[in-house]
């Protein structure tokens, strides 16, 4: 199950980023996000729990400079399982991008710039 995967979180300021989901097939950015610091403390915890032999599941809203709100998901349980959901003004989500897969490649594909 080798699923390779980019995750890449772009900083601009402190509080101002981009993030690019990127899978065989799959492409999703979002820019201006706001928050982006926070967020990737937050997978890098993801990641250190994982390694310490948890099992985490973490459930992040974000936004944009725009307006536009997102869930974003990682669940662990022997395999990493991302999602990203587009929140819908009629209190709905879309889902733009979705993955799972072994957590050495989750792990790899993440970055910071």
């Amino acid at each position: 199950m080798n699923k390779h995967l980019t995750f890449t979180i772009y900083l601009n300021n402190m509080n101002i980023g981009s993030m690019v989901l990127r899978a065989p097939g799959k492409y999703y950015k979002i820019a201006e996000l706001l928050d982006v610091v926070p967020l990737a403390a937050e997978v890098d915890q993801f990641i250190r729990s994982v390694n310490a032999g948890a099992a985490p599941h973490s459930l992040f809203t974000l936004a944009d400079l725009s307006s536009a709100a997102y869930e974003f998901e990682l669940r662990f349980a022997g395999i990493v399982y991302l999602a990203l959901r587009l929140k819908t003004g009629d209190s709905g989500k879309v889902l733009v991008f979705e993955w799972e897969g072994r957590f050495g490649d989750f792990r790899d594909g993440f970055k910071i710039f």
